[in-house]
């Protein structure tokens, strides 16, 4: 994989309490609220205040990330790039459509993806999904092969198989809209991970990469021909 992926863990827990005389946020989230306002996010009224923070927390994070990687490989601003956003949502450079980017963020981590052809990244807390969403998921192959696992091997699957298909349908903005059913990652089953270490694949046209850490799956989708 050409592109390059960026990842980081929080260095505080992310939660943020219901009540509003306890969710005051600290001197350092102040500095990044007001770095927020600079970035080109798209952000709900409220955004800074209880646990819409928590969220927008994350988001800012991984844009910060995301010009940091833009500016190391590209030597752009996001000023520079003037970024907007296409019919599905998906951010992209107006005035530098060659540089390809995509972010992701989650409770537990944040990352980003740059490259010059279109890539898709997702950061997902592990989580135990039931047989039903796992159902509603899967191409039939996929459940199929699934089926035939143990628990905890078929949960570990299901996670490495969910963060490929939103990354995947990220790649070129098509979005969940799109159906993770129709994403089928059955070839690669089962996939065999060493933590922290990234392992490749390729399905059709687009190459993978997914990532087990202790806290969250990491996964990435560049593409190398037409999907």
């Amino acid at each position: 994989m050409d592109s390059r992926i960026y990842v980081r863990e929080y260095s505080a827990p992310e939660s943020v309490s219901d009540s509003t005389e306890s969710s005051a946020v600290s001197l350092d989230d102040r500095m990044l609220q007001e770095r927020a306002k600079t970035l080109p996010l798209q952000l709900p009224d409220g955004w800074a205040e209880g646990r819409k923070w928590m969220v927008s927390r994350q988001r800012a994070l991984a844009w910060l990330l995301l010009g940091q990687a833009i500016e190391e490989q590209f030597g752009y601003t996001f000023a520079q790039l003037d970024i907007r956003r296409d019919g599905q949502g998906k951010p992209y450079s107006a005035a530098h459509p060659e540089i390809q980017f995509n972010l992701s963020h989650c409770g537990t981590a944040y990352a980003c993806i740059v490259g010059t052809v279109p890539v898709g990244i997702d950061v997902e807390r592990k989580f135990h999904p039931k047989d039903g969403l796992i159902r509603k998921v899967c191409h039939p192959e996929e459940y199929a092969l699934l089926a035939q696992m143990e628990d905890k091997l078929r949960i570990r699957q299901f996670r490495f198989l969910w963060s490929l298909k939103e990354a995947f349908v990220k790649l070129d903005g098509r979005g969940l809209g799109y159906g993770m059913d129709r994403a089928d990652f059955a070839s690669l089953l089962p996939i065999e991970t060493e933590p922290g270490r990234f392992v490749y694949g390729t399905v059709g046209s687009v190459e993978c990469g997914i990532c087990e850490q202790e806290n969250y799956t990491l996964a990435a989708c560049e593409m190398r021909g037409n999907v």
